[in-house]
């Protein structure tokens, strides 16, 4: 049996969250397919201190489960699967879900957000949010006074080393190469910094500790040398995978396979928009994806009562 939707919200974070509560108060009683991730990447983050509301901060599991509950006052519907097929090619478009079910709908918001590239190195996962971190604007100030490490040789490395510079200590900035792809400007600025020390042709072989990282073992490429540096955290920052496998072939995606959209968050086709880190924004926060996903719900709420009125 196929249900059919107005609306449905593939994804579960800030990004799709919002939209959620934006489409409920317009009375279009949006269904949020949740994913393989409940309330998305943010309910990894130990502590947020950066979302507007919350002087003392919340955890982004508390966040999550608060939008979460906040949406479903006003009208939205969840389901705990994710979506296993979607075919775009026709109106209506319709999704297929891991536990059988088949839905369509008129519009769709894809909010599945990204996952961040793993190093691969023993001690990643279980550190992971306990020292291991991907986002400087978020955790930085948790490692004031303290040595860290960064990993990478993006603009976003550079960038994140120097967010870190002011509240650590000491900044090792690890890259494999001895050249960095970042612009030249965050190159130059990187190395003016007294707190920055640059590690060219390093990697991590392994990331140590008890119940928090202590430190790293690298292992120096030119020359084989393996070395134990103390650190309290280790900010990995070597990109991150758009989840965009189930729309591939189907919207336009950009060079870094993130979806294409327009400043109003429309993709390639009619009454599709996608919001947050699927998107090629460049910043990766959740105030930011919430906001995309509020702009999204209300595009579509003026298009659907646009189509209501001119249809016969």
């Amino acid at each position: 049996m196929t249900s059919h939707l107005p609306l449905i919200v593939v994804g579960s974070g800030p990004a799709g969250l919002t939209a959620a509560l934006y489409a409920a108060r317009a009375r279009l009683n949006p269904l949020v397919v949740r994913g393989p991730l409940p309330g998305g990447l943010v309910t990894t983050t130990e502590q947020i201190d950066n979302f507007p509301g919350f002087p003392d901060g919340i955890s982004g599991f508390d966040l999550a489960m608060q939008m979460e509950k906040q949406a479903e006052k006003h009208g939205t519907r969840y389901l705990n699967a994710y979506v296993t097929q979607a075919d775009l090619s026709v109106r209506p478009y319709r999704l297929s879900t891991d536990d059988g079910q088949t839905f369509t709908c008129d519009a769709l918001i894809i909010a599945t957000g990204s996952t961040p590239r793993m190093l691969g190195v023993p001690g990643e996962l279980e550190f992971q949010n306990a020292g291991v971190e991907h986002c400087a604007t978020c955790d930085g100030p948790l490692y004031a006074g303290q040595t860290v490490v960064v990993v990478g040789g993006g603009n976003t490395a550079l960038t994140d080393a120097l967010q870190l510079s002011r509240y650590a200590e000491t900044v090792l900035l690890i890259h494999r190469s001895g050249t960095f792809r970042a612009e030249q400007v965050l190159q130059e600025h990187v190395k003016a910094t007294p707190n920055i020390h640059i590690l060219y042709h390093t990697r991590i072989l392994e990331i140590l500790g008890a119940d928090q990282v202590e430190g790293i073992v690298i292992e120096h490429l030119s020359t084989g040398r393996k070395e134990r540096l103390e650190t309290s955290g280790v900010f990995v920052c070597i990109g991150s995978l758009p989840n965009t496998q189930l729309f591939a072939g189907q919207l336009d995606l950009t060079s870094s396979g993130h979806i294409a959209t327009d400043p109003r968050k429309r993709t390639s086709k009619p009454d599709i928009y996608a919001v947050g880190d699927v998107t090629d924004s460049p910043y990766r926060q959740a105030i930011i994806s919430a906001a995309e996903g509020a702009q999204a719900a209300l595009e579509i709420i003026h298009t659907l009562k646009l189509h209501k009125e001119t249809t016969p």
